[in-house]
């Protein structure tokens, strides 16, 4: 049966695709620990592990199950960029921080890819970004950004 999350509007594709995940008991009762994380997220799941992973005594603690939240309801995607784009970054950044907010993305990405390696979790990546301009207003602008990518980047269109 796939599991329902009680914080979760419904059951997602990927939930209802997936094998089951594993459970681990509630907290019955107190604990201590050098450092307790509160949030069994992403962000919460990789802080315990690399505390764990330097000798750090962790606690991860969660209302629901790891991952119930929205690093759980998200779509797995993989991709570049920010909500902006890249011309606007720079126009509404500067250069030299809209570069740094590429290179942390991207930084994060060859983390996450290299955790999974290193891990041996098969996270069935498979490079590649798909861009679409879901909302007709979007279409000018969305077309006169692949104009430009077109002409300074290797890159495959398509219109459905």
């Amino acid at each position: 049966m796939v599991w329902q999350s009680p914080i979760a509007p419904g059951i997602s594709w990927y939930q209802a695709t997936l094998p089951e995940r594993p459970t681990y008991p509630a907290l019955d009762g107190s604990t201590t620990a050098d450092v307790a994380v509160i949030g069994g997220g992403f962000t919460g799941l990789q802080a315990a592990c690399q505390l764990a992973e330097d000798g750090v005594d962790v606690v991860l603690i969660d209302t629901a199950r790891f991952g119930d939240g929205a690093s759980g309801r998200n779509g797995g995607q993989l991709g570049t960029g920010q909500h902006w784009w890249p011309e606007e970054m720079e126009t509404k950044l500067g250069e030299q921080r809209s570069q740094a907010f590429f290179r942390v993305a991207e930084d994060a990405k060859s983390h996450l890819l290299d955790f999974a390696r290193g891990h041996k979790i098969n996270i069935d990546f498979k490079p590649g970004q798909l861009s679409v301009a879901h909302k007709e207003v979007w279409n000018t602008a969305f077309a006169a950004m692949s104009t430009l990518w077109l002409n300074t980047i290797t890159i495959r269109t398509c219109r459905l």
